[in-house]
């Protein structure tokens, strides 16, 4: 129990809510977010949040990470903030002032994952974008070929290794 201070209704709380536990740790003993977290049991970005509420850690000096959402959406998160790829992707392609004004960036085969440019369409209002969600397509008895398919037996890159020729990485960008 030397890990949990007591509040003053008498209850324990947990060791990185405690200002001067996490003021020692990290600008005396000079220890690191990691470590912290484990010592105190909890992740590294719950020690993140507190030392930036305590005013320990500057908000910019935290990093930004990728990520897969539930919902489907790669995205990077950065400072709380989350930017979801095929915005990103829309903003390179085409110019920050059509991204910007865009209401939706539509996925052609409607692969959320899918952020190859080719496959991005961006939209104007809603409507525009529900309308590209129904919009009739090519089927085989027209023995017409439909450029986006919409297929349920593609998966994830990150889910069985796949990696597509046309899907960008981050050499594809050069630092400017």
């Amino acid at each position: 129990m030397r890990d949990q201070q007591t509040t003053l209704a008498g209850n324990l709380t947990e060791p990185y809510r405690d200002r001067e536990r996490l003021r020692e740790l990290y600008e005396k003993q000079e220890r690191s977010i990691q470590d912290i977290a484990a010592e105190v049991g909890c992740s590294d970005t719950t020690v993140r949040n507190y030392l930036r509420r305590f005013g320990m850690l500057d908000p910019l000096d935290s990093p930004a990470y990728y990520t897969s959402r539930p919902d489907g959406y790669d995205c990077w998160i950065v400072d709380g903030h989350t930017v979801r790829v095929h915005r990103l992707v829309a903003v390179a392609e085409w110019g920050v002032e059509t991204a910007a004004n865009a209401e939706a960036i539509h996925h052609r085969n409607t692969h959320k994952w899918d952020n190859r440019p080719a496959n991005l369409l961006p939209c104007e209002t809603r409507a525009k974008h529900a309308r590209e969600h129904h919009r009739p397509r090519a089927n085989d008895t027209q023995r017409s070929l439909n450029k986006y398919p919409t297929t349920d037996e593609l998966s994830h890159p990150e889910g069985n290794g796949h990696r597509d020729a046309d899907q960008l990485t981050f050499d594809d960008f050069e630092a400017f």
